[in-house]
């Protein structure tokens, strides 16, 4: 189940009108594209959900096998 569109509430937060401005404006939030991901960090405590409409699971899982260690985790389900 969702609990809210990710496209609206993200076109709000980053100030873009259109999907083509959120679009332009993309690379400019990558942490990877602006080479923050392999790089030392200070201790990092992952939590994100499986199924997380704002945040996909791939961002941690990505940051997990990158730079200095950190612990996760990772949210199966949530109850109702």
């Amino acid at each position: 189940m969702r609990r809210f569109a990710r496209t609206p509430s993200i076109l709000t937060d980053r100030g873009a009108g259109t999907i083509e401005d959120f679009v332009a404006y993309g690379p400019r939030m990558s942490l990877e594209a602006r080479g923050f991901i392999g790089k030392p960090s200070t201790r990092m405590f992952l939590i994100n959900g499986v199924s997380d409409t704002q945040v996909p699971i791939d961002d941690l899982y990505l940051l997990q096998r990158t730079g200095s260690p950190k612990e996760a985790w990772s949210i199966r389900r949530v109850a109702i």
